[in-house]
């Protein structure tokens, strides 16, 4: 329950942000992108855990990458290929510090992103995440 929780917080706090979808201030646009990570990391083991505590074997050691896949076969998401960009981009981020990705990967966050952690809520609601 407690990943259930830590994600609808981090999508929530993203959600929030939305207001600022428009701003030019880099420091603005910073904080969002870190938000977006935090809230694709909670996302993907939100995702990890329900298949695990579903009987999917393969979830339990499974990467970011193979729990996305897993998680488009069970029905957990429906866009695969947006959320394996999601994935890179959160990469980008990590490990590729550039003000050209900051700029790239910010035009996505509430016209790519944002929809598909959202749709998470739906495929995923609140009964089912209970232990």
């Amino acid at each position: 329950m407690k990943k259930y929780e830590n994600f609808c917080t981090c999508l929530n706090d993203l959600k929030n942000y939305k207001k600022y979808e428009d701003t030019k201030e880099a420091v603005i646009k910073q904080g969002v992108l870190s938000q977006l990570e935090i809230t694709y990391d909670t996302s993907w083991k939100l995702m990890k855990w329900i298949l695990s505590k579903e009987g999917v074997v393969s979830a339990e050691s499974g990467s970011p990458k193979a729990i996305l896949s897993l998680a488009y076969q069970y029905g957990i998401i429906n866009e695969e290929e947006t959320w394996i960009e999601l994935h890179r981009d959160r990469n980008r981020l990590a490990h590729e510090y550039s003000i050209n990705n900051i700029l790239d990967i910010f035009d996505k966050v509430f016209t790519r992103y944002l929809p598909i952690l959202e749709e998470v809520l739906d495929k995923i609601p609140k009964e089912r995440a209970e232990e």
